[in-house]
């Protein structure tokens, strides 16, 4: 919620992905767009631990048939990279 209110994305999600290091850590989709959104602003009001670890920008935003965002196709997607 935080990251959407900052207005830097159109959408974003925030999923949880493996990590060796801290067993999970935290990553933002978003959908693409030609404007870089500004990360810094994105994350100003969010404590060091709340921070996403990741950005990913995406050119296919992924939805299911009720129009929510796929979070498992986010997972696998993140999985993948």
């Amino acid at each position: 919620a935080a990251l959407r209110a900052s207005g830097e994305f159109a959408d974003v999600a925030v999923v949880g992905l493996p990590d060796p290091e801290w067993g999970e850590a935290v990553v933002a989709f978003y959908p693409r767009t030609p404007r870089l959104p500004d990360f810094a602003k994105a994350v100003a009001g969010l404590a060091a631990h709340e921070r996403p670890k990741q950005f990913v920008a995406l050119n296919d935003w992924p939805r299911n048939a009720h129009g929510k965002i796929n979070r498992s196709q986010l997972r696998a997607r993140g999985a993948g990279s």
